[in-house]
């Protein structure tokens, strides 16, 4: 008899542990704002963190794809990125993205990029890293393409930060289409490059809410599904960046 209380017990423990959790909002996830026609990404883990995208920008699509990464051991990584993608009308494209390392992988250092860069930089942003590069990347290379030709290339600036000991990357980046005459020299174009940043700088924000701010969108969560085919797995692999084993030296 005694068995069976205990059973009971740990059967409706058990019940209320599924019930409680499975009706919480996810750790990664998107609070809509239908207003504006954004979805601002947000991450309930340590620390938390929140990608809302510049004025003008529209929310286009939204998911997430599981992802195998580079890694020194030369086997595949394992990954997860949430990404949302957002447009202006007169074409400037944000990618706002959560990559989050699984099991004992981690990170690569932020400033090993995936791409060669043609500028990068680290400074404090908030009481974190922020790590800056702006490069170039043919169409074909380019995971969140814009429909141009393969052979043309697009600019891009990219803005990261690797939070929670390496397990999670945040990842901004505005892009706009590089015309050929310019894609050839735009390493040597300091005006240029100087102008494309200071756009790209006022077309995203990141925020590290306190516990009051939190719990004010955590009701509003929602689950992403999963991206669409168009999103290549491969390629977004490589975009992420490499990563390495915990006690890889």
């Amino acid at each position: 008899m005694k068995f069976l209380v205990l059973l009971c017990v740990a059967l409706v423990a058990g019940f209320m542990f599924v019930r409680h959790f499975s009706g919480q909002p996810p750790l990664q996830g998107v609070v809509l704002d239908e207003a504006k026609r954004q979805a601002l990404l947000v991450s309930r883990a340590r620390p938390a963190v929140i990608l809302t995208p510049g004025s003008g920008f529209e929310t286009r699509t939204a998911g997430w794809r599981t992802l195998g990464p580079k890694t020194r051991r030369g086997i595949d990584g394992d990954a997860r990125l949430w990404f949302a993608l957002h447009e202006t009308q007169e074409g400037g494209r944000l990618v706002t993205a959560l990559a989050e390392a699984h099991n004992n992988w981690l990170w690569e250092a932020a400033h090993h990029p995936p791409y060669p860069v043609l500028r990068q930089n680290q400074y404090d942003w908030q009481g974190e890293t922020l790590y800056e590069s702006i490069y170039q990347l043919p169409e074909a290379e380019d995971p969140f393409g814009q429909g141009l030709a393969d052979n043309e290339h697009v600019l891009i600036y990219r803005a990261k930060f690797l939070l929670f000991f390496r397990k999670m990357q945040v990842i901004v980046e505005y892009r706009e289409p590089l015309p050929a005459t310019q894609a050839r020299d735009a390493q040597d174009d300091a005006p240029l490059l100087n102008a494309f940043r200071d756009r790209a700088r006022q077309c995203w924000q990141v925020s590290f809410p306190d516990k009051a701010r939190l719990a004010g969108l955590t009701p509003q969560m929602e689950k992403l599904e999963p991206a669409a085919e168009r999103f290549s797995r491969r390629l977004l692999s490589r975009w992420v960046g490499e990563m390495y084993w915990h006690d890889d030296i």
